[in-house]
């Protein structure tokens, strides 16, 4: 959905999320957490924040606008991306989290479906309804949350709790989809998932050529 401001002619893109889905106090800080984190951003890869406000029936976020999507459509479009292409973006994603981390924030949700793309074919870093900010360096969070394909081991194991290392985990797996066509640790099952990547379990398909290096 789109959002026009006519006072300055520009368009947003709008998250609107029904008041009805925040029934539950959890809900409630879930979201004021998100808006309260990604207000406070300001970085070249991440999807800039720019308002929200509500009526009686909805809390409406008005967001920068991507005009050409997510790196998710793009793979499915394109099947696997080169070498030299991934480079670029990933050395986009990693200014975007060293900025992320310098600010004590883990995004938690590093997926292809939250690196959006802007006009000018740069990533944004998106979507930080997992997000979550330390008090102070060292802190550890237990909170078990993810997406299945992308979640680190420490976030499954949930014993010792995760830092900033869990984004790194998840860049290295959009990494790989990216340049194979399919994630390191993907199974018709979640459970076989979760083992896999607890043990570290993938492999690089003989019929896709990348280089040693990008191994």
């Amino acid at each position: 959905m789109n959002s026009q401001v006519l006072r300055i002619n520009k368009l947003y893109a709008a998250k609107v999320i029904h008041k009805s889905n925040l029934t539950r106090t959890r809900a409630k800080q879930k979201l004021m957490s998100e808006i309260k984190i990604h207000r406070s951003l300001d970085h070249q890869y991440i999807v800039g924040f720019e308002h929200f406000f509500e009526d009686s029936d909805s809390v409406f976020i008005t967001l920068e606008l991507c005009t050409n999507q997510t790196m998710n459509e793009l793979l499915k479009r394109r099947k696997r991306l080169h070498e030299i292409e991934v480079q670029c973006w990933t050395m986009q994603i990693i200014s975007a989290l060293k900025y992320l981390h310098s600010h004590r924030v883990i995004h938690r949700d590093i997926k292809l479906g939250n690196l959006f793309i802007s006009s000018k074919m740069e990533i944004k870093v998106g979507d930080f309804g997992l997000a979550t900010k330390l008090d102070f360096d060292g802190e550890k969070k237990r909170t078990i949350c993810g997406t299945p394909n992308y979640i680190a081991p420490e976030v499954i194991e949930g014993k010792s709790g995760h830092s900033y290392e869990v984004d790194i985990w998840s860049l290295g797996v959009v990494v790989y989809t990216l340049l194979i066509g399919k994630p390191p640790f993907e199974t018709s099952n979640v459970k076989k998932t979760y083992s896999r990547i607890k043990n570290n379990t993938y492999s690089f398909p003989d019929h896709v050529q990348i280089s040693k290096a990008a191994k």
